[in-house]
């Protein structure tokens, strides 16, 4: 199913590229909203970043339309409320599905492998191909819609349980075990999958990870340890791996229905993982609205979720709505793209791309200076690219087999001494 060696990439370079340039701007996103202190929703008395308590003082800022007091100014830290929202563009690409498809919309066709095994059939007046005579054929291509509210559920699930780990451990840990996605990937991939992988795989997946363990490790080593709880910090991790296994896992039931349905097309499994998330996440937004967190929000009235404070904050800063619709629209292109390398390639593949994207975020933070500069960060961007050359066999491999052939070549022995060779054996 997946094409070895540098096809992969050279294939679809727009794609690849893409994808990558749509997650660095997705993830820069979502870390300049955690920079931006903007006033929310107003009379609300909860701690403000710093911890403090803040019941309005010469410092707050009054509400014109509600006449009550401002919270003081804080993060923009929405992951419940921003869930649906990114959730919603996906529902325009379904609605994009069936306007493409016009009164297509419930009928299927063979791909061309399909068309071959089905046999003779009646030829489409749209000439999209034949229809299948073959009943067993025609099952096979059938679905349910059902089966799309499984991946929406692991998504949604380790969205979760990013956030709640990132908020009990240090920022980079996001970084340091995203090589774990890689991992899980690759081995439920073997596992479930049947899919084979050759040890120049492994060997760059491996080096990957190490890359990426690289670029993370910055904060346990420097960090000041009176600022995080030791149990808070082991519980952390252990969500952010949970997390990655979620999304190793989501990965995996997409390409298994993208590769079992052949006529499902990435942009139908988009637009009904985005139907489910969003019915899903919206209805547990209105839950988390009334359960009260204690310390552990820094929300109005320490609620788990306030999406009236989103809305607030979406208002009165221009930069936090930027980052809103910005998120909104690339975060649906990076999906698209991802679905697409998935059918075409693997979930392995995407899941290796997707680094890149990660170790590039991480250079653009450091230039940034939103994240301290060390020199023993550098050997992790290489890491990267390295292991990424590697897995597609794009460069080492090539060089390889070039020195190989140029060291160990043997001496050509003409046609017509083979033949008489050969006439010799058999005569012998």
């Amino acid at each position: 199913m997946e094409p070895e060696g540098h096809q992969s990439i050279f294939r679809y370079p727009i794609i690849g590229c893409t994808l990558i340039i749509s997650e660095i701007i997705t993830s820069l996103a979502r870390t300049w909203g955690t920079k931006i202190r903007v006033p929310g929703s107003n009379g609300a008395f909860g701690p403000d970043d710093d911890g403090e308590t803040y019941t309005g003082n010469s410092d707050g800022h009054y509400d014109e339309f509600g006449g009550g007091i401002w919270k003081k100014p804080h993060k923009f830290s929405h992951t419940f409320f921003m869930a649906p929202m990114l959730y919603l563009p996906q529902l325009f690409c379904l609605l994009l599905f069936y306007i493409m498809n016009g009164t297509r919309c419930g009928r299927r066709y063979l791909n061309p492998e399909q068309e071959r095994n089905a046999g003779e059939g009646e030829q489409n007046p749209r000439g999209a191909g034949r229809r299948p005579h073959n009943r067993r054929v025609e099952q096979d291509m059938r679905y349910s819609k059902g089966i799309f509210v499984i991946p929406a559920i692991f998504n949604y699930a380790a969205t979760c349980l990013l956030y709640v780990g990132f908020n009990l451990t240090y920022p980079s840990s996001t970084i340091l075990f995203k090589g774990a996605i890689l991992f899980f990937t690759s081995l439920l991939s073997v596992a479930f999958l049947g899919r084979n992988m050759n040890p120049r795989m492994w060997i760059g997946v491996v080096i990957c990870i190490m890359g990426l363990a690289n670029l993370g490790i910055h904060d346990y080593i420097f960090m000041a340890k009176n600022d995080y709880d030791t149990n808070g910090i082991v519980a952390g991790d252990l969500l952010i791996v949970m997390a990655q296994i979620m999304y190793s896992i989501q990965a995996v039931i997409e390409q298994k229905l993208l590769t079992r349905y052949t006529n499902l097309t990435p942009l139908e499994t988009l637009g009904f993982e985005g139907l489910y998330g969003f019915c899903i996440s919206f209805f547990l937004l209105i839950i988390f609205s009334f359960v009260n967190a204690g310390a552990f929000s820094n929300l109005p009235d320490h609620y788990l979720e306030a999406p009236f404070d989103a809305l607030k904050q979406m208002k009165n800063s221009w930069k936090v709505s930027i980052i809103v619709i910005g998120m909104m629209i690339f975060n649906t292109i990076h999906y698209l793209l991802a679905l697409m390398i998935t059918k075409d390639y693997g979930a392995t593949p995407r899941m290796v791309i997707n680094s890149i994207a990660y170790a590039a975020t991480w250079g653009i933070i450091l230039l940034l200076k939103w994240q301290t500069y060390k020199w023993y960060l550098i050997p992790g961007f290489p890491l990267v690219v390295i292991g990424y050359l590697m897995y597609f066999d794009l460069i080492f491999m090539y060089i390889f087999r070039c020195i190989r052939r140029k060291c160990f070549r043997t001496a050509a022995v003409p046609e017509d001494d083979q033949v008489n060779l050969l006439a010799n054996g058999h005569a012998g």
